[in-house]
């Protein structure tokens, strides 16, 4: 059995060039889809729609009913149900049990066109109203999604003229929506103004009538709970009936007393919990302190780690590199060797024989001048005159061995 879908009446909120879509899928997956030419701009578009044929041999099935606004990709009706992302859209079921009320008479459905808002929130951006009969011959056949007709890329570009003319019609469509959303929401401010203003008569009237309540709940205790002095109850005893209205007062003064003591005991419990908390909480505070400090102790000592490691690298890099410096002199030396023979030996112990008798010659002057000075005082001894024999055999081998 066929099922027809005809007579497509909408009414938008907004101006715009609408094109519509129909998606049909049965319970096996497949789709059929239908794509209409995109409409006039206005706020219920009207199309050439003769109505679709549904075909029901896999039913149940789901129907997409899909709406663009100034979609750049109406001319590719393909890439339009596939690429191009809906202004709103419905959707509906056909079962079986539908079709039985068909063949009967004819179905009318009104469905609201919802879309999701940047804030995640679905909107109704307006109505549709489908009528549902049997097939006929007028109705457009479905076809596979696949078999819609598409177009190159190359020519889906418009024509300068075309593609103005479809720039033009945005333009005015959207300016109409801006227009329409700058009214609404002058109108929503105005609202919110006369809302501010109701709502503080509201807190005035509030606060008058607390101050009324207040004053009223002060009279009703003046009346209900009396302050009675010692002339009060013995008038109110030596009249008729006195004593058991004084026993009456005595002990409803008893009940309240009572009252009051449990409240007041329970407000002390509160309070008790109240400052166990706190010190709960003051106790809390003083071990966050407390970690903020190791922490902040914590950060200075790997500041100070930091720079001595800074400053153990740069050291060992000083190293290594008189390291290196002593290796490159050995190996100048151990080259001089190879290279100088016999020659640079007999310098080197010259030139070490040199200092030994540079050393000695200012022994011997020192001795010398110790000598001069202890002869002035007292006899020259035996020792000190070996000494000074000895300084001067070691001065002529010296000057021997240097010629």
């Amino acid at each position: 059995m066929e099922v027809g879908v005809e007579s497509l009446s909408v009414k938008f909120s907004i101006l715009g060039n609408y094109t519509f879509g129909i998606l049909v899928t049965d319970s096996a997956g497949g789709q059929l889809a239908y794509v209409s030419e995109e409409a006039a701009s206005s706020s219920s578009p009207k199309w050439n729609f003769k109505g679709v044929r549904i075909h029901m041999h896999r039913a149940p099935c789901e129907v997409l009913v899909s709406f663009f606004c100034d979609d750049f990709l109406a001319h590719d009706k393909r890439r339009l149900l596939v690429e191009a992302r809906p202004l709103c859209s419905c959707r509906f079921l056909i079962t079986e049990k539908g079709l039985e009320h068909l063949l009967s008479d004819a179905q009318m459905r009104t469905l609201p066109l919802t879309s999701k808002t940047p804030d995640s929130e679905w909107s109704q951006l307006g109505i549709v109203t489908l009528t549902m009969v049997r097939a006929s011959s007028h109705h457009i056949a479905l076809i596979p999604l696949y078999k819609l007709p598409t177009a190159l890329a190359d020519h889906l570009q418009l024509s300068p003229r075309e593609l103005q003319s479809h720039l033009r019609r945005m333009n005015k469509s959207k300016t109409s929506v801006l227009h329409t959303l700058v009214q609404s929401l002058d109108r929503d401010l105005t609202a919110l103004g006369f809302a501010e203003l109701s709502q503080n008569e509201l807190e005035e009237q509030r606060s008058a009538l607390l101050q009324e309540n207040a004053g009223l709940d002060r009279e009703l205790k003046d009346l209900t709970e009396p302050g009675l002095t010692d002339l009060d109850l013995d008038l109110m005893m030596s009249l008729r009936g006195g004593l058991e209205r004084t026993s009456q007062v005595l002990n409803g003064a008893e009940v309240r007393w009572f009252n009051l003591r449990e409240r007041v005991i329970g407000q002390w419990h509160k309070y008790e919990e109240a400052q166990r908390s706190a010190t709960r909480t003051s106790q809390l505070h003083s071990k966050i302190d407390r970690l903020h400090a190791a922490h902040r102790e914590q950060q200075k000592v790997l500041e100070r780690a930091t720079k001595q490691s800074a400053e153990v690298e740069q050291l060992r890099g000083t190293i290594d590199h008189q390291k290196q410096m002593v290796r490159n002199l050995q190996q100048r030396i151990k080259e001089a060797k190879h290279q100088g023979g016999a020659r640079v030996e007999l310098e080197f112990a010259l030139s070490k024989e040199r200092s030994e008798h540079e050393s000695l010659l200012e022994v011997a002057t020192q001795l010398e001048l110790r000598a001069r000075q202890h002869s002035r005082s007292r006899p020259v001894t035996d020792t000190q005159a070996r000494l000074l024999r000895h300084s001067a055999e070691t001065n002529r081998d010296v000057g021997s061995r240097n010629r």
